[in-house]
């Protein structure tokens, strides 16, 4: 299974203070056909769509952090607090998010 997949392009030496959304728009438009150059291409957009999440999160909280595992790990902290806020079932939630990914990252969509 794992030779079907398509994920997204990677960025390298990013840090947290210079995340720009941008960088993951590719040419702005979705492409959302089953070629695989385009299924990267649009992932790497979602990514982006993320990466703007979380940079407004990272501006309210005003934290500083050295890396995005910490980030994004007190990120999905605070989720956990919204989602019982909004009485969510965040199990079902990331369930359901992770098999969006999936079928998002196989060459069979």
């Amino acid at each position: 299974m794992q030779d079907n997949l398509y994920r997204v392009r990677a960025l390298r030496d990013v840090v947290v203070e210079e995340l720009d959304p941008a960088a993951f728009a590719g040419d702005g438009a979705p492409r959302d056909t089953a070629d695989p150059n385009d299924i990267i291409h649009d992932n790497t957009r979602k990514a982006g769509f993320a990466a703007a999440a979380l940079n407004a999160y990272a501006s309210q909280i005003g934290d500083t952090y050295e890396n995005f595992q910490a980030l994004i790990s007190d990120f999905l902290a605070d989720l956990h607090h919204l989602a019982d806020t909004l009485d969510v079932d965040l199990k079902a939630a990331s369930q359901g998010g992770r098999e969006n990914c999936l079928a998002e990252i196989s060459v069979s969509r």
